[in-house]
């Protein structure tokens, strides 16, 4: 039985294969209002949904046991359908698993027969609200997710507009002629990196910028300075009148100079950040160099004819301010250097040099008294009454040797608390000896070079102007000319400073000072009564003394040491050679070889060239022994032996 008449209760659709049960329960649903269409089967109840499409069906109230397909199917296939129609099963054998499989399919209630018809009408109603409940929240869905979908397009609209506007900015950045960065102060790690320079120092591989060190691009002089100011940076203002430039490596290992331009520092999270801009000066810097190249061709021009001018100056020919007589036999320079030609020309050469204001440059071994002759240069000079400071090249590097030499404010550094004088502004009005100039950096020797050009300077993390007027000594035991080619001194710096050359000689290359100097460095050393042994002396004068001046002051402690009081002997030194310098192992048997030969060989005529020799001299023998070309200790044996 059907009723097609509209009912404002809603559309109910009843399924029982119990056709009493069917018209019972229809009657009381039409007369509460609702629409009810009624099946016997599974098949016949979707049927019926079908053709209530058009209104739609509100609540479905089955019976679980159907011929065919049973209520519970029916359920699963109604969820296929609509998950907003309401399902009521109803059993007269109720059990767990049914009730079970109802809930899992999303039945709204179970109801047990026989059904009363208020309990019925109740149950519809509510499952009738839950129904109206369910499209409203689905219509909900269906608006909201509209709005989504347009506020989606909306912003992947937004989104493609700041990529293209993120792409010109970019394409932009990259077509200028620089390095943008930012960089993690705390870890020295690149957070950004652009620009049309970025190919030249910067890998291809852009998802790796983040773990890349950039201070191992730096070169390893400017490493210190380069991360001092940016942790400078980080946490005070930029000062654009001071820009920071240094030496980078590109990817091509070539070194370039570049000049370092902050814009911002900031912290993001843990992180604080700088960034700003590198600019490549590489060929600013070489037309600087090239500005400079007449200065340096003058300098050259002018440093060649003093060396002509020093080679084939003789005393005749000399200017009259300067000193044409050598110095007297109690000169301080023959008591420290020794009496010999050969410290005779680099001795007469220092006194020239102290004639004038022009930098020295002294060369020769370690060892040789290069700063006892920079000493004696400055005592002689017009500047002799001011300070003589000294300082060695080798003992310190970059920032550290800026430093000693410029000074520093404090602040400058990590270690300095407090404001210190340079060695420049110590030797104002006096000298500066520079001891091992070879081993100074390239930076320093820029820095130094325009020190000499301007007498201005900067002390360390200053931007004043300072000046001072010093006279430079330098010495070295390198060949710089050699490390010019090597690039690793400058060819202008080494111009400038290589204008008066003093080179001393090895004590090898003067064996007639041995004796006097070993005399004035018992002397010195508080050993003036120790006496030497006649064949001591010889075998001293045979030496080769690698080690020059220094070595044989401290042959000569450890031999008077051993000697106890005694006359000084041979052996005494024997222990000193094989400690000191095994290339001279066989020192001891050689020197007394070459001993007791020239004592028992007389050449012909010697006898009558010696003689003439101590008339001619008034028997000065040590004018005689440097007549003929020997020790003074020789000529006394020879004499001995001789009976003269």
């Amino acid at each position: 039985m059907t009723t097609d008449a509209p009912r404002p209760g809603g559309n109910i659709v009843l399924v029982d294969d119990e056709p009493e049960i069917l018209a019972t329960l229809s009657a009381i649903l039409t007369a509460r209002g609702f629409r009810v269409r009624t099946a016997i089967d599974a098949t016949t109840a979707l049927e019926a949904m079908d053709e209530m499409k058009s209104t739609g069906v509100d609540v479905v109230v089955t019976d679980i046991l159907l011929p065919g397909a049973s209520g519970v199917d029916l359920l699963a296939a109604i969820r296929d359908r609509s998950s907003t129609v309401q399902v009521v099963l109803m059993s007269g054998a109720p059990s767990v698993e049914t009730a079970a499989a109802a809930v899992r399919l999303g039945a709204f209630d179970y109801l047990t027969k026989p059904v009363s018809g208020t309990q019925l009408v109740d149950l519809i109603r509510r499952a009738i609200v839950t129904r109206n409940a369910a499209k409203a929240a689905q219509q909900d869905r269906a608006s909201t997710s509209a709005e989504i979908a347009a506020l989606r397009e909306a912003v992947l609209l937004r989104t493609q507009e700041l990529r293209e506007s993120h792409e010109r900015y970019r394409q932009l950045v990259e077509s200028l002629d620089v390095l943008v960065f930012e960089i993690d102060v705390r870890t020295f790690r690149y957070t950004h990196v652009g620009g049309a320079l970025a190919p030249m120092f910067i890998e291809n591989d852009t998802s790796n910028r983040g773990a890349g060190d950039p201070l191992k691009a730096v070169h390893p002089d400017d490493v210190v300075r380069v991360r001092q100011a940016f942790e400078t940076w980080s946490v005070s203002r930029f000062d654009p009148s001071a820009p920071l430039e240094f030496r980078l490596f590109a990817l091509d290992r070539s070194v370039r100079w570049v000049r370092c331009i902050p814009s911002k520092s900031f912290e993001h999270g843990t992180a604080m950040l700088v960034s700003g801009v590198l600019v490549d000066i590489t060929v600013l810097r070489a037309t600087e160099d090239r500005k400079a190249s007449l200065e340096i061709e003058l300098a050259s021009a002018r440093h060649e004819l003093d060396r002509k001018l020093l080679r084939d100056l003789e005393p005749a020919t000399r200017p009259t301010n300067v000193r044409t007589e050598p110095p007297p036999a109690g000169d301080a320079a023959s008591a420290e250097f020794g009496a010999s030609a050969a410290m005779a020309r680099a001795r007469n050469v220092a006194l020239l040099a102290a004639e004038h204001d022009e930098p020295v440059l002294i060369t020769g071994e370690t060892g040789t008294g290069k700063g006892v002759l920079a000493d004696f240069v400055h005592s002689h000079s017009s500047r002799s009454k001011a300070a003589f400071v000294s300082l060695n090249c080798a003992s310190l590097r970059g920032d550290l040797l800026a430093s000693e030499l410029f000074g520093h404010v404090k602040g400058a550094f990590t270690s300095a608390d407090r404001q210190r004088k340079g060695l420049v502004e110590e030797a104002e009005k006096g000298t500066l000896f520079l001891d091992e100039v070879g081993e100074m950096g390239l930076e320093i020797q820029g820095q130094l070079l325009k020190v000499l050009e301007e007498k201005t300077y900067r002390r360390v993390g200053e931007n004043i102007q300072r000046k001072s007027d010093f006279r430079l000594i330098c010495a070295t035991h390198r060949d710089l000319h050699a490390m010019v080619e090597a690039g690793q001194f400058r060819k202008d710096l080494l111009y400038r400073i290589d204008v008066f050359r003093v080179a001393v000689p090895a004590l090898r290359d003067r064996r007639e000072d041995v004796m006097p100097l070993a005399r004035k460095l018992l002397a010195r050393a508080g050993a003036s009564e120790v006496k030497f042994a006649a064949e001591t002396e010889l075998f001293l004068e045979r030496l080769p003394w690698h080690g020059n001046v220094r070595e044989l002051r401290s042959a000569l402690i450890r031999a008077s040491l051993l000697a106890r009081g005694e006359r000084l002997r041979p052996e005494h030194f024997e222990d000193f050679l094989a400690l000191d310098d095994l290339a001279v192992g066989g020192a001891f048997a050689t020197a007394s070889q070459e001993m007791d030969a020239e004592l028992e060989v007389e050449e012909p005529g010697e006898r009558e060239k010696i003689t003439a020799l101590l008339r001619q001299f008034d028997g000065n023998r040590a004018k005689v022994a440097r007549a003929l070309g020997v020790a003074r200790s020789t000529l006394y044996r020879k004499l001995d032996r001789m009976g003269l």
